[in-house]
């Protein structure tokens, strides 16, 4: 395996630390690979999704209705990421110092 020499900012590097940790890597070098490969494979799914529009034919213009069915679930999908993210605010109570309580459970150390 390769290695790659990295540097990151303060702020980036506590990121990385921070997320393998809560991911369940054993360290921010397998967190990165990880990272890289869910990349690698996205970009193929794209490809793959960009030569199958390519193969399908000629495109035709899209009626009002398809737009606003397609505005209609895009503001959906962002209205239910912004209530999911409002709920797990909300579900983040801090008590002291670093302590905290997390979905009913109590952690100690583990957030900031």
């Amino acid at each position: 395996m390769s290695t790659i020499p990295v540097e990151l900012p303060d702020h980036l590097q506590s990121y990385v630390d921070e997320s393998a940790v809560q991911a369940g890597f054993a360290n921010a070098s397998e967190y990165i690979v990880a990272l890289v490969a869910a990349a690698s494979e996205k970009q193929g799914e794209i490809e793959q999704a960009l030569i199958a529009g390519i193969k399908s034919g000629s495109a035709e213009p899209w009626t009002d209705e398809e737009w606003q069915a397609i505005r209609s679930r895009v503001v959906s999908k962002a209205l239910s990421r912004e209530n999911l993210e409002r709920r797990i605010r909300s579900s983040i109570s801090p008590m002291n110092g670093n302590d905290c309580t997390l979905l009913g459970r109590q952690n100690q150390g583990n957030l900031p």
